[in-house]
């Protein structure tokens, strides 16, 4: 109980991947589409906020910018892919049994300046500790369970560990607590997608234009994609997102690449097309983007989501980074990386990435932050504690190659290494839209 209360007081204090993909979607279009101050009404319409009445005829009036109510805060957001397996094809090869599932996750860091979106995906094979995670296990939530620690397990296993009375914001904490454990992070809300509502929410968008390189099949999923310009439909996209078991090397984290690809070109389309002069499509993806959200209290008010896609809006492609944890393969399951430090520092600091690209599965290594090495006597950003322990230098990843510090005394930017994304657009990807795809 005592656990529950402390992260209930925190959330307080400081208010692509399948499933996830969703949510993403919507903050992603969010910050294109709310560049108009009409968008932010037409949300706030939703929520039922505002009585609007007609007065052009007796003064003229300029429409309100929406405000940022957490402006100056940089914001960790866990973005969480649920899968209740309830009616769910095999298309995975994870099984049809029932349970409560996180088979995405990702944590998405909005800069304070609010010039950066940094996206990191978690591998669900991730072999962590679970904390004690503290469960309701009735109804009201009056009564609880603390249950036990658990050593070396999945990390999905957090989800369905503090899911296992069917609370979803039990499994949202355990999820929290588990990677706050592994990341010293501070998380500022969550947001927990279904399954279900995927198709839904890619047709209302008319479907996404995407780039195949390569043809790509997998009879489990129903998938078989000729190369070229392609528009992904709602069952196709689903099958794109989750197919694994006859593509790359099967794994999970080769499927979070793909997936990346496909969070980024829906943004790409969004940049390139402007929603709000289709009402009738934005209302539809409004409409299905919403239906199945559940959400801490703060990321779920409207007028927040508003004021801060506002605050977003001048971003473009190149502001918002995918990135996958630096990881190392252990059998069929992966451990975090020795470098992945360096990226957890970097988010708590609120400094860029700063890392490289280790193979072609997506895989990365992380540095130092640069900023951080310039000037460590820098405050963390507001939220940021507790922060782990000043990483080591030198120590070589296992496995991997060794990561390359930052200059310590560099004057020149160009001797400065720079965050790399793991996945990039390529010109096809960047030229493929809804106009040419087949």
């Amino acid at each position: 109980m005592k656990e529950n209360q402390q992260l209930a007081t925190h959330m307080v204090q400081t208010r692509r991947p399948l499933y996830a993909m969703r949510i993403v979607l919507l903050v992603l279009l969010a910050i294109v589409l709310t560049a108009g101050s009409t968008f932010g009404f037409g949300w706030m319409r939703y929520q039922g906020n505002i009585k609007r009445s007609d007065v052009s005829n007796l003064v003229p009036s300029a429409a309100a910018t929406p405000v940022d109510s957490l402006a100056g805060q940089a914001l960790n957001i866990l973005v969480l892919g649920s899968d209740t397996r309830a009616g769910a094809s095999n298309i995975d090869g994870v099984g049809e049994e029932g349970g409560m599932r996180a088979d995405t996750t990702m944590i998405v860091h909005i800069s304070a300046d609010r010039q950066r979106v940094e996206v990191v995906s978690i591998p669900r094979d991730t072999l962590v500790d679970i904390p004690p995670c503290t469960v309701r296990t009735s109804p009201n939530g009056q009564e609880t369970r603390t249950m036990r620690k658990q050593y070396n397990a999945m990390f999905n296993s957090a989800f369905s560990l503090g899911g296992t009375y069917g609370d979803i914001p039990s499994a949202a904490a355990c999820s929290m607590n588990t990677l706050h454990e592994l990341t010293g992070l501070t998380f500022h809300g969550y947001v927990v997608v279904d399954f279900a509502s995927f198709v839904s929410t890619v047709d209302a968008l008319g479907g996404i234009p995407i780039y195949i390189q390569e043809r790509m099949k997998d009879k489990y999923a129903g998938l078989d994609l000729e190369p070229g310009c392609r528009l992904l439909h709602g069952q196709s996209a689903l099958a794109f997102a989750r197919a694994r078991k006859q593509l790359g090397d099967g794994s999970d984290v080769s499927r979070i690449t793909r997936q990346h690809k496909l969070v980024s070109a829906v943004f790409n389309e969004a940049l390139k097309t402007n929603m709000l002069t289709n009402i009738p499509t934005l209302m539809r993806f409004l409409d299905a983007a919403t239906q199945s959200l559940q959400t801490s209290k703060e990321i779920g008010n409207i007028s927040n989501i508003v004021g801060l896609a506002n605050s977003l809006s001048h971003l473009n492609i190149n502001s918002v980074k995918f990135w996958t944890m630096p990881y190392d393969p252990a059998d069929n399951r992966v451990t975090p990386n020795k470098t992945a430090k360096y990226m957890w520092e970097a988010l708590i600091k609120d400094l860029p990435i700063n890392a490289e690209k280790h193979g072609g599965n997506g895989n990365v290594r992380a540095m130092p932050p640069v900023e951080a090495q310039q000037a460590p006597s820098a405050a963390p950003s507001q939220g940021a504690q507790p922060q782990p322990a000043q990483p080591e230098q030198g120590n070589a990843p296992s496995g991997a190659t060794q990561a390359h510090p930052a200059p310590q005394n560099s004057a020149s930017s160009s001797e400065t290494p720079q965050p790399t994304q793991t996945e990039t657009l390529s010109p096809e990807e960047l030229n493929c839209t809804r106009a040419n795809a087949k």
